[in-house]
Order: structure tokens, then C-alpha cells, then sequence
């Protein structure tokens, strides 16, 4: 089957595609698919070089930034066939670009650690699902090809575990997710009691187990996800250098224990956990620490909603700014962290009315949506999200306009979410009120009609706490619709 993926790409190569075969979304299908039948390490190179020539080509086709992108994927690509020793060309261009080969020759460890090592800078930008399918495809191969028990076993089945969770965002695919899980299980029981990076391991385990509640509200995920994380805080040594990402994972997962229990405590530890790993990552940099920085923020978010601290909503404002600002554009940890400053923002209007903050948050939601592809996890999020900002601007400005746009990416946002989706019911309440809002401005009896019915699926689909809110939005758009029909 490999032969099957080889012969395509060097079609493309070849020119057999015509003069826009290189570009066709079908290429890099094809490069994707030699990498996922890329099953032993000797042919890692032959596949690195295939592929990187692929991205060197389409990157001379485009006369765009595009370009830029491709060439980075490509040399990438070049330093593993450099490294490997395989004698296979490289562009004339980079010949003078590598220093000489570090690893040992024909050492099928040494390849794959090679491989997965030069990929994960991919997981760090996260925002390209083709660089997300090449690098599971990778780490799936790695673990196949490496012993049980073998030290290396364990770093693998955790760069497949990432990968995946990373790849779920993008295709919404619940057995990617699942099988993240399950590599995060695997990585964590294979670790030797001895390895440094064991709290790495379990953290991203209690990672992918956060995931897997935030899509699907199963409780036992976010408890397993909170022992998870514990154990991973026990075991990293207080002098590691990345004490701080256990330490961030477990103020996350209490935090969402928290809002599945109400349980104060919960919330108090999970800020005094998120305080230890924010002061821990200042000396780091990159993208971990401004994960931190959010994660910290989301927490200080919790402590005012809870409290009315306006203190702690400050603070969190602050934080988030820091986030973003050391955010690299164009990526999907930019994307969040533009979200989540926006939602501390409108939280500010919505406490004291502050105009400017409410003009910022929508700007920033805009922002976001159009950056971000339709079809990621994330997209309802942050659609959602913008509707009430814009719902707001409109009761101060009376501009239709910013109805009919809070209109559009609330149904945005519901017909993008399964059924099951435990935020559905969200969705579909804000919806509902943007539409109330905008019958009751147009005296439209069909829209407020259409607002009822929403509030009804959203009814249907609560549960728990929610479902006095839901009953009582149903109730107001009834007698909304009562108030223009006199209909009893």
C-alpha cells in the first residue's frame, strides 16, 4: 500500500497533475497518507524527502505568504533526510543550510525520535490540520515500531496523544479524541517510575481526559482527569524546569470539577494552583507559559463570578492581555487567547457598564470568527460567544444590523454543534434571545415565533442547574410572543 502513496506523490512531482497539481487539496491528501503508511524507520527519510519536495514545489508555485508556510514545512522535512545520513538530494538552495549530520546512522530509535522531534513544532502552532494528520500519523508509527517498555515508548504514545487532541479540534471526530485518551492511558502506565518526564505524560493525559468532558459532560472524565493531574504534580520533580504545566493542568481540570460541582473549595485550589504554575513560567517563555497565563486568568474569572471581586476580574483582564500579547498571529493558541480576553472584557460592560470594553470585546470576537476555520471544534464557541457582545452594542446604538449579524452567527453556531453536545443548550439559548431581540424590534411575529421554538429545543436539552434558566428564557419569549399576538 505504501508504493500506492510514493507513486502519487512523485506523480505530482512529475507534473502528471497539470500545471495546478501541485496545489490540489488531493496532494496533500496523498503526502498524508505516506506518512500514515509510513510504518518502519528506514523508509522515514524516503517519505521526509518525498513529502518535503512536494511543499518545496507547491512553495515556489504561490506567490503569496502562502509560500512562506510551505518552505518552512519543507525544511523541516530536509533536516530529517539531512540527519538521517540518506544520501537523498536536497534543493540546491539548502546544501550549505544544515551543519553536519548529529545522529547515528540506521538507528531505528534515533529516526523516529528524530522525526517526532522536528514535528513537534507543529503541535505547538496546532492551527494546520494537514501538519496535525502528518504528525499522528507519525507518532501512531512510532509507537507500532517500538517495543513495549521501551524507554522512548512512552514519549511517543504521549506525542500521539497531543497530536490527536489536537487534530479532534480541528475534525471534530470523537474517536480521534478517544484515541487520545487512550495513547495518554498507554504513555502513562508504560512510564518508568524513574523517567523525569513522567508528569509531562500524565499531564497531557489529564489533558485529553478535560477534552473528552468538555465535549461530552461524562463526570467520570473530569474526575479522572483531576487524579490524573494530581499524580502528575506529585511526581515532577519541584527543581523541573516544566513544573509548571502539571501545576497548570490540574488548576484546569478542578476548575472544570468545579463547574460541574459548585464545590467553593474546588475553585480556591484550583486558583491557588494556577497562582504557583503562572509564577513558575515566567522564566520560560513560549507558548506553555502563555498557555499558563490563560489558564491562570480563566480561574481569577471563576473567583469574580463567584464573588464579585471586581479586583479578580481586573486581574484577569491583565492576564489574558499579557497572553495575547506574546501570542504568535495566525494560530490557533492566538485564536483562544483573543476568545478568552474578549469574554473578560464584555464581563467588564456587563458589570460596570464600561463602553469601551464592550466596543473591544466585539471587535476581538469578530476577529476571531474570521479567522478561525468553519469546521473547527472551537468555531460554535466563539460564535457564540460574540452574539451577546453584539446584542449589546445594538440595545446602546438601536443598529438592526448588529441583530441580524448576532442573528446569523448564533445559527452559526447551533447548526455546527451535534445534537449531544453538552454546550447545545447554550447555543441554542443565545440564539434565542438574539432572535427575541430582533422580533421584538421588528414587530416580526414570524422571528419571535421562531424564538419560542428555540427556547424549546434549548428546554429540551438542559439539564441539571440549567434547566430553571432554560425554563425561565422559554417562559420570558412566551410572553413575548403573548405580548405582540395576544395569543393565549
Amino acid at each position: 500500500m505504501r508504493k500506492k502513496w510514493v507513486a502519487a506523490v512523485r506523480s505530482r512531482l512529475a507534473g502528471e497533475g497539470g500545471p495546478y497539481g501541485l496545489l490540489d487539496s488531493a496532494a496533500l491528501f496523498e503526502a498524508a497518507e505516506l506518512f500514515a503508511h509510513t510504518t518502519e524507520a528506514g523508509q522515514v527519510p524516503e517519505t521526509c524527502h518525498l513529502v518535503g519536495l512536494l511543499h518545496w514545489h507547491r512553495a515556489m508555485a504561490l506567490a503569496d505568504e502562502r509560500g512562506q508556510h510551505e518552505t518552512l514545512t519543507a525544511v523541516r522535512l530536509f533536516y530529517v533526510v539531512h540527519e538521517s545520513r540518506s544520501g537523498l538530494p536536497l534543493p540546491e538552495p539548502l546544501l550549505h543550510s544544515f551543519a553536519g549530520p548529529t545522529g547515528p546512522p540506521g538507528d531505528r530509535g534515533a529516526i523516529w525520535q528524530l522525526l517526532l522531534t522536528v514535528l513537534d513544532s507543529w503541535l505547538h502552532d496546532g492551527s494546520d490540520p494537514h501538519h496535525l494528520r502528518m504528525a499522528a500519523a507519525a507518532g501512531r508509527n512510532a509507537v507500532r515500531d517500538t517495543p513495549h517498555r521501551h524507554p522512548r515508548r512512552a514519549g511517543y504514545l504521549t506525542f500521539l496523544c497531543t497530536a490527536q487532541q489536537l487534530l479532534f479540534e480541528h475534525s471534530g471526530d470523537m474517536a480521534t479524541l478517544e484515541g487520545a485518551v487512550e495513547a495518554g492511558r498507554s504513555a502513562a502506565a508504560e512510564a518508568y517510575a524513574d523517567d523525569p518526564d513522567r508528569g509531562m505524560y500524565l499531564s497531557t493525559l489529564a489533558n485529553g481526559l478535560r477534552l473528552l468532558f468538555e465535549h461530552t459532560g461524562r463526570p467520570e472524565a473530569v474526575r479522572e482527569s483531576v487524579d490524573a493531574a494530581r499524580y502528575a504534580v506529585r511526581v515532577t520533580a519541584p527543581d523541573h524546569d516544566q513544573r509548571h504545566v502539571p501545576l497548570s493542568a490540574l488548576s484546569l481540570s478542578l476548575g472544570k470539577l468545579y463547574d460541574l460541582t459548585d464545590e467553593a473549595a474546588l475553585l480556591e485550589e484550583a486558583i491557588e494552583v494556577s497562582t504557583a504554575a503562572e509564577a513558575l513560567s515566567l522564566s520560560q517563555g513560549g507558548s506553555t507559559a502563555l498557555t499558563v497565563l490563560t489558564n491562570h486568568s480563566s480561574m481569577l474569572r471563576h473567583r469574580f463570578e463567584r464573588t464579585g471581586d471586581q479586583s479578580a476580574l481586573n486581574q484577569a483582564i491583565a492576564v489574558a492581555r499579557r497572553a495575547v500579547d506574546g501570542s504568535p498571529p495566525g494560530t490557533a493558541l492566538r485564536w483562544g487567547f483573543l476568545h478568552n480576553l474578549g469574554s473578560l472584557l464584555y464581563a467588564q460592560f456587563e458589570r460596570i457598564g464600561d463602553l469601551p470594553a464592550l466596543d473591544e470585546a466585539v471587535d476581538l470576537g469578530r476577529a476571531v470568527v474570521a479567522a478561525i476555520p468553519e469546521d473547527h471544534t472551537d468555531a460554535p464557541l466563539y460564535q457564540t460567544a460574540l452574539v451577546g457582545g453584539l446584542r449589546s452594542r445594538f440595545q446602546l446604538t438601536g443598529d438592526a444590523a448588529l441583530l441580524r449579524e448576532a442573528v446569523f452567527w448564533g445559527r452559526a453556531a447551533v447548526e455546527a454543534t451535534p445534537q449531544d453536545h453538552p454546550n447545545r443548550f447554550m447555543y441554542l439559548s443565545n440564539l434565542a434571545v438574539a432572535l427575541r431581540a430582533e422580533g421584538t424590534h421588528t414587530d416580526d411575529l414570524r422571528i419571535l415565533g421562531q424564538s419560542v421554538e428555540v427556547h424549546r429545543l434549548a428546554a429540551a436539552s438542559a439539564r441539571g442547574r440549567v434547566l430553571a434558566l432554560a425554563l425561565t428564557n422559554l417562559g420570558v419569549s412566551l410572553q413575548t410572543y403573548f405580548e405582540h399576538t395576544g395569543d393565549p
